[in-house]
């Protein structure tokens, strides 16, 4: 029996699993706008948000964020059959994604990208391409490497070492991950990875215009409602301001969500990251304050 998503000539929606968690709720959403705007595909997105995980025993070897392991959950889901792409919620897509999806593997199992742009960011697995049907991975077997000393969390994350090393193809090219930069005209995905700084927090992000035009249009053509905005302020997903820079008025509540929120990113601080979260968090907060007075707010 042919998989539904056997192949990317089959016809069939172009299967698309994007890390998420309840904070970044809106940013996945806008991300999704992104791609279907992008593509005369039909596209099939699904938000991996709140999955039930094992936790590693060690602290040190815990997710830095609530979807870090999701990525993971992908071939099983799949029907370990047919390919899959996975993003990070906090992204936005420029070009068609059929580009990612008819990408020859090249006897790969799995396609990421450099980050040749920035030599001194690492490889980043957060664009995947996924062959399902050569990923045999069971996420309880994944944190049981884990907590068997198998491998660490970095080997895990940043080598990718459950899946041989000539298995990983980084063929995918670095504009289809381009983190914290932007070229019109050469950027297909635009990554906001630094968390103190995500547009829908910090409002001085260099590239933030082009995630607030894009989020902007999602509402003008009724993708996103205004009421969807209020709720994540609301929830204290996202900055109280942002109403403002999209544009929209504060809603009547604003002064009490100003008062009561605290960014996501101090919320949720995995071991190890917490003395740099920290640190940008507070120089970050710093610049905010600066930039509020001088606006005279």
């Amino acid at each position: 029996m042919r998989s539904a998503y056997s192949t990317p000539e089959t016809g069939d929606p172009i299967r698309i699993f994007v890390g998420t968690d309840r904070t970044q709720t809106l940013a996945a959403r806008v991300l999704e706008f992104s791609i279907r705007v992008t593509t005369r595909l039909p596209v099939d997105i699904r938000a991996l948000c709140d999955v039930e995980i094992p936790v590693p025993k060690d602290s040190v070897n815990r997710p830095r964020t609530g979807f870090s392991f999701a990525r993971f959950l992908i071939p099983a889901l799949c029907g370990y059959e047919g390919r899959a792409i996975y993003l990070d919620a906090d992204m936005l897509v420029f070009s068609d994604i059929a580009e990612l999806w008819r990408w020859p593997m090249g006897g790969a199992h799995v396609l990421c990208s450099d980050s040749v742009e920035d030599p001194v960011r690492r490889r980043q697995y957060s664009v995947l391409v996924m062959d399902c049907g050569k990923l045999p991975w069971r996420v309880e077997d994944i944190v049981r490497g884990l907590d068997e000393g198998r491998y660490d969390y970095r080997e895990l994350m940043e080598n990718l070492c459950i899946v041989p090393r000539e298995a990983v193809s980084a063929s995918l090219p670095v504009e289809w991950n381009s983190l914290e930069r932007f070229e019109p005209g050469r950027t297909r995905l635009l990554h906001y990875t630094d968390m103190p700084t995500q547009p829908w927090v910090f409002g001085r992000n260099r590239h933030g215009d082009v995630w607030y035009s894009t989020a902007r249009r999602a509402l003008d053509e009724g993708f996103l409602s205004v009421d969807e905005i209020y709720q994540e302020v609301r929830r204290g997903h996202v900055n109280p301001d942002l109403p403002s820079w999209l544009g929209l008025e504060q809603p009547a509540d604003y002064e009490d969500c100003r008062r009561l929120w605290d960014p996501p990113y101090r919320r949720f601080q995995g071991p190890g990251n917490s003395w740099c979260f920290n640190s940008l968090a507070r120089w970050f907060d710093r610049v905010a304050h600066l930039g509020r007075r001088a606006l005279g707010r």
